[in-house]
């Protein structure tokens, strides 16, 4: 789904000159529509997660046209700048992963990795907790569950973004909104973060002690 064509205006070396103040606006809702889709998509969140997030978008935007397209539009622009925030701690945590992975046919065992593909949100976060990896686990291993816990973060970030448009669109007494213990919240992001950074001060010792044998050679 994206937004109508109404959205757009021409982008010739005149276009801007012929647009109003309200034009504009729904011009700069349109872009950030579909850079905020685009952030979301590309941290391959549960189906689930997308099937809320388009028709809220969308709702939400057709909520404030008519006198509060600015307001929506900063919204969107900080939940893009915070969100970048913690995707490129993902990103940065997959590149050093990719350059600490053994040759192919070198790993032995099945990485705690294996075991937390296919989950997301509640079921993540407890199989999370429940890791505990034995003295001398590989570097490429503690980088793979540091890995699965910022995305649940990155995850969190996106499904709370969206409650929140839940709220504009709905208002505040729907029972479709998923309602946020905001202190429950920051709680499981610390315990989260922490989480990521144990395990890449562990990913650190490991390689300290074994260098890589990968294409980081």
């Amino acid at each position: 789904m994206y937004p109508p064509g109404r959205f757009f205006r021409g982008t010739g070396p005149n276009a801007g000159c012929t647009m109003s103040d309200t034009e504009r606006g729904i011009a700069a809702l349109g872009i950030n529509y579909n850079r905020v889709l685009k952030a979301a998509r590309d941290t391959h969140p549960h189906p689930d997660t997308l099937g809320r997030l388009q028709p809220v978008l969308m709702g939400a935007m057709m909520h404030c046209l008519s006198d509060d397209a600015d307001s929506l539009t900063r919204r969107m622009d900080d939940f893009l700048v915070k969100f970048s925030k913690f995707t490129r701690k993902m990103d940065d945590i997959s590149a050093r992963l990719q350059a600490t992975r053994s040759p192919k046919g070198r790993r032995c065992g099945i990485s705690p990795a294996a075991q937390l593909a296919g989950l997301y949100g509640d079921d993540l976060f407890r199989a999370l907790m429940g890791v505990q990896l034995p003295v001398a686990t590989p570097a490429e291993v503690c980088l793979e569950v540091a890995l699965a816990a910022q995305r649940l973060i990155v995850h969190d970030q996106l499904d709370l973004f969206i409650n929140l448009f839940e709220k504009t669109v709905f208002g505040a007494n729907t029972t479709t909104i998923r309602e946020y213990n905001i202190m429950a919240f920051k709680d499981h992001r610390k315990t989260l973060e922490k989480f990521v950074q144990e395990h890449i001060d562990l990913a650190d010792a490991a390689a300290t002690s074994h260098p890589p044998t990968g294409r980081a050679q």
